[in-house]
């Protein structure tokens, strides 16, 4: 089953009085609240333990993972290298700052990340431009940043 996290952010929109239609008319509408942007996507593979706790934006993450383009081209992978990786959660693009912080130890997910919460428009490596990324990400350890 594809979980899907919307809206991945939400936004207050400030209206400014300078926006207000002449006094002739009746004043434009608006919309003041809240604004979705696009959905993140996820599948759970597998489930840790229920009382493992959740990752925190600041933690260190210790993560097996592969990074694959749509057409299922390896572009890197830690389970291909033989060790888990381990990175400043903070530091990451922002799919994995928001969908780690909903994994627990144990859990093995799959991201489907559009290319605005990954690299958008810049080239990386073997990533071409505005590139849909699926990462299958299996949550080892959280560990507070020293």
């Amino acid at each position: 089953m594809i979980r899907i996290l919307a809206p991945l952010a939400v936004f207050a929109l400030a209206v400014s009085p300078a926006v207000a239609a002449p006094a002739k008319k009746a004043p434009v509408k608006i919309p003041v609240g809240k604004v979705k942007l696009p959905v993140l996507s996820y599948t759970v593979n597998a489930s840790g333990p229920a009382t493992g706790e959740t990752a925190k934006r600041r933690d260190m993450v210790t993560v097996d993972y592969t990074l694959t383009l749509l057409d299922g081209t390896v572009v890197d992978s830690s389970v291909q290298r033989g060790e888990p990786a381990t990175f400043p959660l903070n530091q990451l693009i922002p799919a994995w700052q928001v969908l780690v912080q909903l994994m627990r130890p144990g859990d093995d997910w799959t991201f489907y990340v559009p290319p605005q919460y990954a690299y958008g428009s810049v080239a990386r490596d073997e990533l071409p431009a505005n590139s849909f990324l699926v990462f299958r990400v299996k949550l080892i350890a959280a560990k507070a940043a020293e």
